[in-house]
Formats: structure tokens, C-alpha cells, sequence
């Protein structure tokens, strides 16, 4: 693995480097830039995005962060008929924005693109928008989507966004920029709102900001430093106790509880165990600033926590939500990396009066009341490392979620597709004795380099050849010199089949298509309507 790539979402929950300023998802910062190689990897992040363009169909956005020797980079590859989709080799193709897509700069060594992901409709214009983290200056870009005849290359070094026009900056100061992702519309006011976790050194304690969306004339660069976020109008912060990790991976949750209003999931520690903290979406004026480390929250009125003891655990994230069993309740997916074997828990969404706070230490999920378990094969795969739903990709109606394992093989790394379906049907899955069949549980994919590091991230694409199934992408972190990412066309059950892409290709008219990175390091993410 080339140097500092490997440095994760799922170490940095509980590794701190106190001589430097840089503990962030894709990497760390090195000490000395000029010593260590130009290289170009893809891994970190995976969230949704949106169809940036109007045009009907699904874009994605690759993030780069050491793109130009540390300056860092995110591209946005639009969707398309699968006649007019290809493989992309970024080292020798320039995307265009009239037709394939563009890119977001940033200034010398500020690792832009560390985290991508999807701003929904933030101002509520019909087109959906993106968020970009750098992490040197400690921004959140907000790029709107427009149509493509508006869309042009961006330099944020050059040419600041403009609220009005073109975006906004979210500047906090001093702090690690850990994750940033589209929570959905978290106050119920018809924008969508975003999240970012921005930790303080040595405290790691957060905060994780949530930012609401609003109209363009409403919206404005904001310095968190000068000024806080008041919850009645433009947001709120949530914070935990010192050496917290708080806020190391946000998602969205959903509507958890089917209450109207979208959910927010937030990971970190407490006390050695790994802990998720579900927050309920509700009104403005149920909105506060939360201090997590003296006020516990509340199954009945302000979430719920889900936690397992440290033990053996090497980190925990998690990556959107999807309804699984089809009951009208969003659910979550938490993926756990284990010394041992890793594991993958799906928690079903439920009424409030059914929601509690679960100890998976002490609790087995149900998979006909609680949610399932899901089970790596082999020992120190990483699986786990990488977790997302992958919206419904042979559309019957149910939501599928995919498991990462990069570690597999030498690296050569596998994804687990596992299909959604009614309650009785779904149960737990251990893959230590048990296969996935493509015509009724799910699939396999393997990747086609040794080291590759294949499924590193995963994400949703949308639905990104408008055929009527959702598609995903997988991203393979050390795959050649740049990295990759493998997008991959849902079609019905009887047409699956386990893949390993060392031996079948995927082929951009039929199965897929593969973008080959120049620069790609750090995140990956859809963008998704």
C-alpha cells in the first residue's frame, strides 16, 4: 500500500498524532511533502450526491486529495445513456462540462477532495449540489448543481464561490476536518441540510456541525469561528467528551422513526466503546446545541445510541440508509472492523415506543424484530471497513446493502452484495460457512489486481444510466499507480451472477465501467437525487 493511504476512517477512531494537525479520513499529512512520492489514490468517504445537471440522470464525484502534489482535486463524471458511458483513464482524458463532467481545485497542499459528498437541494433551486472538504484551510466547499450549460471547471485557490451564483464556504478554524455528508432534510423545511464532523486537537471531541439549507438569497459563507450556528435559523452542533473521536464518520439515518423529519447518525467513542448516535430529525424549534457528554440521549425523544465494547475492535462507520425490509422505516448499516472476523450489523427503523438504545456487546440482534448481523469469511480481510446501502439494484422493491472486504486475498479485495426483502425472509449471514446466491440472498465481486485493495469505499450511484435499477461503485484504493473506481449497472436477479473482475471485465454497454484515477485520493461519493 503506498504510503499514508492506509491511514483510514477505521483507525482514526482511536489513533491520535499529537505533532501534527493532520488526522483526517483519506490520509496523514506527511511532515516533509517533497519526500514522499506523488501519488494518487482513491479511498476514504462514500455518501449520496444528486443529478447535478437536471438532466434526469445520476451523477457521481470522485474526491482526490493529493492531487497536484497535496493541492487535491474532486471530479464530477456525469450519468448518461449506457451508449454514451465509458472507461475514463483521468491520466489521459480531461472531462469537459458540456459533456462528461468537471473538476474542483484547491490551493497547495489543502487535500481538497479528502471528503465528497452530496449537499441534496440545499438551496432549493431543482438541481442537486455537492460538498467537498479541504484540510488546510478547515473548509466545507458547497458547489450548487446548475444547468450544464452554467457548469464550468472550479478553482477555489483562484476564484472564491459566490453564494449567490455559484456556492458557498463553511470555514472552521484549527480543526480536523473529518467527514461531511447529506443528511436529507433534518428540520422538515424542504431543503436538504448537510452535516460535517470538525474535531479540535488533542480533544477530539467534535464538534459535528449540522448546516440547514435554505434559499440562495438566505444563504452566505460562514466563519464557525466568529459566529455559532443558532438553531432557529441556520444550524446546530453536537459535541462529546474529550478523546471522543466525535464525529469521525456522519451520515444521514433516514427517517429512523417515520416521523417526517430525517435523522442524523454520528460515530465515535466513549469510554472504549465504539458508539453510533442516532439523532432525531424534527422541527426547527425542537433543534438545539447538544453537549453528548452531559446530556444523554432519550430513546422517546432524541435518539438512541447504538455501542459494543472497545475489545478487539478496530473502528466503526457507517454509510447512508435504505429500507431493507420494506416495512416504510428507514434503516442503518454500522460496518465494524474486527482483529478477528468483521462484522456488519443492519438495524431496523421502528416506532419510537419500540426504539431503545442497544448494547451489541451484550444484545443479538433479531432479524425478525431488531435487524441482522452479517459475518466476514476470513480473518483480518477488513470486512466491514467499507458498509453502505446501494438503493434498490434489481428492483423488487427492496433496498440493498453492500459490505466492503479490501483485505481479501493479498488485498486483492472482494464486495458482498446482499439483497433487501421482507422481514421473514432476511436473517443473518455468516460468511465463514455460508455463500450468497445471486438468483435469491446477493453476489459477490472480486477485484481484478492483486493489492488493489478493491471495495476500500464503497457508495449508491443512483441510478446512473437511467435503466430503472440502481447501480454503485466500488472503489479500489491501490488499484495500479491513481486508483479506481468501478461503477456497476443493477439489473434483475436472474441476470446476477458473482464476478471477479480479474477474470470478466465490465463493459460500459452492458455491466459497467471503470474509471482509472490520475490523482484520486481520499473519497468517493455519488450524487444522487
Amino acid at each position: 500500500m503506498k504510503p499514508f493511504a492506509s491511514l483510514t476512517l477505521s483507525c482514526l477512531l482511536y489513533l491520535l498524532v499529537s505533532s501534527t494537525q493532520a488526522q483526517t479520513i483519506g490520509f496523514l499529512k506527511p511532515e516533509h511533502p517533497q519526500d514522499i512520492p506523488n501519488f494518487d489514490d482513491l479511498g476514504g468517504s462514500v455518501s449520496n450526491i444528486g443529478d447535478i445537471d437536471g438532466d434526469g440522470y445520476d451523477d457521481i464525484v470522485l474526491g482526490v486529495s493529493t492531487h497536484g502534489s497535496f493541492r487535491g482535486a474532486a471530479y464530477v463524471v456525469y450519468g448518461g445513456p449506457n451508449t454514451q458511458l465509458s472507461d475514463i483513464d483521468l491520466e489521459r482524458t480531461t472531462l469537459n462540462p458540456a459533456t462528461t463532467g468537471f473538476s474542483i481545485l484547491g490551493g497547495g497542499n489543502s487535500y481538497l477532495g479528502s471528503t465528497v459528498s452530496s449537499a441534496g437541494d440545499i438551496n432549493g433551486d431543482g438541481y442537486d449540489d455537492i460538498a467537498v472538504i479541504s484540510i488546510h484551510p478547515s473548509h466545507v466547499y458547497v458547489i450548487y448543481g446548475r444547468p450544464r450549460s452554467s457548469l464550468c471547471n472550479i478553482d477555489v485557490s483562484q476564484k472564491a464561490l459566490d453564494p449567490a451564483t455559484t456556492g458557498f464556504t463553511i470555514s472552521v478554524s484549527q480543526s480536523v476536518m473529518w467527514s461531511v455528508a447529506s443528511i436529507g432534510d433534518i428540520n422538515g423545511d424542504g431543503y436538504g441540510d448537510i452535516a460535517f464532523g470538525a474535531g479540535d486537537q488533542p480533544g477530539c471531541q467534535g464538534p459535528v456541525y449540522v448546516i440547514y439549507g435554505r434559499a440562495t438569497a438566505d444563504l452566505s459563507d460562514l466563519d464557525l469561528s466568529k459566529a455559532a450556528l443558532d438553531p432557529a435559523v441556520n444550524g446546530f452542533s453536537v459535541i462529546q467528551s474529550q478523546g471522543s473521536y466525535f464525529g469521525t464518520s456522519v451520515s444521514s439515518a433516514g427517517d429512523v422513526d417515520k416521523d417526517g423529519y430525517d435523522d442524523l447518525a454520528i460515530i465515535g467513542t466513549n469510554q472504549g466503546s465504539e458508539m453510533a448516535y442516532i439523532l432525531y430529525g424534527g422541527p426547527k424549534s425542537s433543534l438545539k446545541n447538544l453537549d453528548l457528554s452531559k446530556t444523554e440521549l432519550d430513546p422517546a425523544t432524541s435518539g438512541f445510541t447504538v455501542s459494543a465494547n472497545g475489545g478487539d475492535w478496530q473502528g466503526t462507520r457507517t454509510s447512508g440508509s435504505g429500507d431493507i425490509n420494506g416495512d416504510g422505516y428507514d434503516d442503518i448499516i454500522l460496518g465494524v472492523v474486527l482483529n478477528t472476523f468483521g462484522k456488519a450489523y443492519v438495524i431496523y427503523g421502528r416506532p419510537r415506543s419500540q426504539i431503545s438504545n442497544i448494547d451489541l456487546s451484550m444484545t443479538t440482534l433479531d432479524p425478525k424484530t431488531t435487524g441482522f448481523t452479517l459475518t466476514g469469511g476470513f480473518v483480518l480481510d477488513g470486512f466491514g471497513h467499507a458498509v453502505t446501502f446501494a438503493g434498490d439494484i434489481n428492483r423488487d422493491g427492496y433496498h440493498d446493502i453492500i459490505v466492503g472486504a479490501p483485505y481479501k486475498d493479498t488485498k486483492q479485495g472482494k464486495a458482498y452484495i446482499v439483497y433487501g426483502g421482507p422481514t421473514a425472509s432476511l436473517n443473518d449471514l455468516d460468511f465463514r460457512s455460508s455463500i450468497l446466491d445471486p438468483g435469491t440472498t446477493g453476489f459477490t465481486i472480486v477485484g481484478d489486481v492483486p493489492k488493489g485493495e478493491f471495495a476500500y469505499t464503497l457508495s449508491r450511484a443512483g441510478d446512473i444510466n437511467k435503466d430503472g435499477y440502481d447501480d454503485f461503485i466500488v472503489g479500489a484504493l491501490d488499484h495500479g499507480i491513481g486508483g479506481a473506481a468501478f461503477v456497476v449497472y443493477g439489473k434483475p436477479k436472474s441476470d446476477q451472477s458473482n464476478l471477479d473482475l480479474s477474470q470478466t471485465p465490465l463493459y460500459p454497454a452492458q455491466t459497467g465501467f471503470i474509471i482509472l484515477g490520475n490523482d484520486f485520493g481520499g473519497a468517493l461519493s455519488i450524487i444522487k437525487s
